[in-house]
């Protein structure tokens, strides 16, 4: 068995030390350096020159700032702001006031949803659950949807409050 690397492909570490072409993998014996070469199919090696669209460009729906929404959750016209993410990740650090509803279980509370008086801020930490659950939504007719301008990362960044545990 091969010690594994340290390599990372698209966020995750991967395989042992070095590529094997005729089995996709990494094994003991090739170079790694400035020019990383891994054998993989030619379709997939293209594909990964791709570039990827912009996360923004896909929401469908109207972006708040953080700083606009910690000025709102001070008003009577507070929005009810919704944790799209799994439960361990909410429990670890989370807008101060949102309450969580994993994207996966959305579907199930989106009437709940369209009856929130003041809209519904949806958010997670790069937006791709966020636009999973947007899309639920916007499917079963809930309005005024809103989404987080970058997320938890924006929220952080801006000095807001944030909690942690299971409540809001």
């Amino acid at each position: 068995m091969h010690a594994p690397s340290r390599l990372v492909w698209h966020g995750r570490q991967t395989g042992p030390e070095n590529a094997d072409p005729s089995h996709h993998r990494l094994h003991k014996g090739a170079r790694l350096g400035a020019a990383r070469a891994f054998a993989c199919r030619p379709l997939l090696c293209l594909l990964t020159l791709l570039p990827l669209p912009a996360l923004g460009d896909a929401f469908q729906t109207p972006a708040i700032s953080a700083d606009d929404l910690a000025a709102r959750q001070m008003t009577s016209a507070a929005p009810l702001v919704v944790d799209v993410r799994p439960f361990g990740e909410y429990k670890s650090g989370h807008v101060a006031g949102a309450v969580n509803l994993p994207y996966t279980k959305i579907e199930q509370h989106a009437d709940e949803l369209a009856e929130a008086d003041n809209g519904v801020v949806l958010y997670c930490t790069l937006g791709t659950r966020t636009q999973l659950a947007e899309q639920t939504l916007l499917a079963r007719g809930v309005p005024n949807l809103y989404h987080l301008d970058g997320g938890l990362g924006a929220w952080r960044q801006g000095g807001h409050e944030i909690h942690t545990g299971w409540g809001p």
